[in-house]
């Protein structure tokens, strides 16, 4: 878990940092600190990629060849991202640390997604992500367009999340676990038919789907 533990660490010295910087342009130096930490969390992520995967905190996070390559790709086109939209944001007024600190946090969520081994794990990395997003619509906060759109993807993500986790309630009643792998093997000895097992699917189908902008979900999003 070395890339989520720094860019987690990076973020929150970044954050501080702003609070003592008394340079002419310090949002410039979070920029450049947000970028950095990005590329460094990227080369940790692909060095530690490897065939054998490792289970660790008591079950709930796999580190495999899969999770460090996700890993890897996210941080390296977030880096992109905020290097092609710094000029946007220079020319309206929006180039901040705290719009970087909120990016690399959402990162730090992506990034537990990806090595999610336990449902709790997966939820917390999704709403990790889905707050940030939260905050980022919301970051222009002279436009009433941006305050408008951000408390409706809030009501709405919290309406999807309520629909996840009644769907992982479901598959928890029916496998008896929480762990992704166990559940796979519980579920496996069930009928296809199973209407519980169906209702369970869909709602965390639509919940991620939601969330994550999937179609067709991603006209409301």
């Amino acid at each position: 878990a070395l890339p989520e533990m720094f860019i987690a660490a990076m973020a929150c010295f970044i954050l501080i940092y702003r609070l003592y910087d008394k340079s002419k342009d310090p949002n410039r130096v979070s920029f450049m600190l947000s970028v950095v930490t990005l590329l460094i969390a990227g080369m940790i992520a692909a060095s530690a990629s490897s065939e054998s995967s490792q289970i660790s905190f008591a079950g709930a996070f796999i580190a495999d060849g899969m999770s460090s390559v996700i890993k890897a790709f996210v941080a390296t086109i977030t880096a992109v991202v905020f290097v092609y939209g710094a000029r946007y944001n220079i020319e309206r007024g929006y180039f901040k640390t705290e719009f970087y600190v909120l990016g690399l946090f959402g990162v730090v969520g992506m990034m537990i997604m990806a090595s999610a081994a336990h449902l709790l794990t997966l939820y917390v990395g999704l709403e990790l992500f889905s707050l940030s997003l939260y905050a980022l619509v919301a970051f222009f906060r002279d436009s009433r367009l941006a305050s408008e759109a951000a408390i409706k993807y809030f009501i709405l993500g919290a309406l999807a999340s309520a629909i996840l986790l009644y769907g992982m309630s479901l598959l928890y009643g029916l496998s008896g676990s929480l762990q992704i792998s166990e559940i796979a093997a519980n579920l496996a000895t069930l009928e296809a038919e199973n209407l519980g097992l169906s209702v369970a699917v869909v709602l965390v189908v639509v919940g991620l789907g939601f969330k994550l902008g999937v179609v067709p979900f991603h006209m409301w999003v």
